[in-house]
């Protein structure tokens, strides 16, 4: 049996003033003030976007993520009215996203004092969802290339379910940071910020895009190129084959912090799910120094925490956990107490073959005195 979502939605038009005239759920002072001014007109007239543009941004308060569906109001007779149709959606459910064309379907222009159909919530039901691979892996890459507003020049709108199903599988932590809009005639602002995501066409780039503000991403020959991290990551997304990527990343989420960070996760999951006792521990330091960023926890320290604390790498690095001692040397972790107990655990139980080893250098007088206390 296919699986339901209720989605609630709202609708916003001018009535002496651009305000909210319908809705299927409440919300508190600050969420109407901030979807009122998310779903005003944004440089949008009667003939630079006939189709409307689509805006989407969370609400955290509640827990809700918003997708707004923005068309020129030209039947009124007030110069610059806007409606818009908007869907709010449980945080919780966001995979849902995934049904991207049934969710585009759900929004409808309103009739002029016809506002009835939007005081009740939306059933979606599971709709499988058809999308053009290169447009989604590249869509994947540009969200995560950059933790600076990402300005992604397009020559046509056929990005907006891309978009939506790139956000089906977001982390969290990163979808209440995650405001886009699938269409740009201007730049776009939320509480004083740029948009995170803004899709352009190339003849508007001159109005919305500056380069102090964030960073440009141009197709060649129209074409959406992207790096093999986003090319398999995207296969994989529409297989529905994430299960084990979203596992690493919960694993290693103290490290996961902007969208670079879920980047760089990404790419060292690709390289550890094709690990089969080929590299050290130590090896496999070498590959996160070419990936990790200044952050206040470094990679190389939450992963060291991660292979102390759980049994996640204990396949792949059964033999090598002796070397946490000479990479917390390296990039100086400090071993406490409790750590060391922990270490002496996981060889003990794991039954290392390294021990030998390690007594050696003991024999030898080559060790600090934190590993000889190990």
């Amino acid at each position: 049996m296919s699986r339901e979502f209720l989605i609630h939605q709202a609708l916003h038009g001018y009535r002496s003033g651009h305000q909210l005239l319908a809705s299927s759920a409440s919300f508190s002072i600050s969420e109407r003030e901030l979807m009122d001014a998310m779903s005003d007109g944004a440089g949008i007239n009667d003939e630079n976007c006939p189709q409307g543009y689509l805006t989407g941004y969370a609400l955290p308060e509640n827990g809700k993520y918003v997708l707004a569906k923005t068309w020129y109001a030209d039947e009124m007779e007030r110069p610059g009215c806007v409606w818009t149709h908007s869907l709010i959606f449980d945080i919780a459910d966001i995979s849902c996203m995934r049904f991207a064309s049934e969710i585009m379907q759900l929004f409808h222009r309103p009739q002029k004092g016809q506002f009835d159909g939007y005081t009740v919530p939306i059933i979606l039901r599971e709709m499988p969802t058809e999308l053009d691979l290169d447009k989604l892996q590249y869509v994947l890459y540009t969200i995560y290339a950059s933790n600076s507003p990402r300005y992604v020049e397009i020559e046509d709108n056929n990005y907006q379910e891309s978009v939506l199903f790139a956000i089906s599988d977001m982390p969290q932590k990163l979808l209440l940071q995650f405001n886009f809009c699938s269409e740009s005639l201007v730049n776009r602002y939320m509480d004083g910020k740029i948009f995170s995501y803004q899709l352009v066409k190339r003849e508007l780039l001159y109005r919305v895009y500056s380069e102090e503000e964030g960073r440009l991403f141009s197709q060649k020959n129209n074409t959406p190129a992207s790096p093999a991290w986003a090319r398999e990551y995207g296969k994989r997304l529409l297989q529905g084959e994430v299960d084990k990527i979203n596992m690493f990343c919960k694993v290693l989420d103290r490290y996961l912090q902007t969208f670079r960070s879920f980047n760089q996760l990404l790419r060292l999951y690709f390289i550890t799910d094709k690990i089969s006792g080929q590299y050290s521990l130590l090896d496999y330091y070498e590959i996160l120094g070419k990936l990790a960023e200044e952050m206040t926890e470094s990679l190389q320290e939450c992963v060291w925490r991660v292979l102390l604390d759980s049994g996640y790498f204990d396949s792949l690095f059964l033999d090598y956990f002796l070397e946490l001692v000479d990479i917390a040397k390296k990039y100086k972790i400090r071993i406490k107490k409790a750590d060391k107990q922990k270490i002496v655990s996981k060889i003990l139980n794991k039954k290392v073959k390294k021990v030998p080893e390690f007594l050696e250098r003991y024999i030898h007088g080559e060790l600090r005195k934190q590993d000889e206390d190990i």
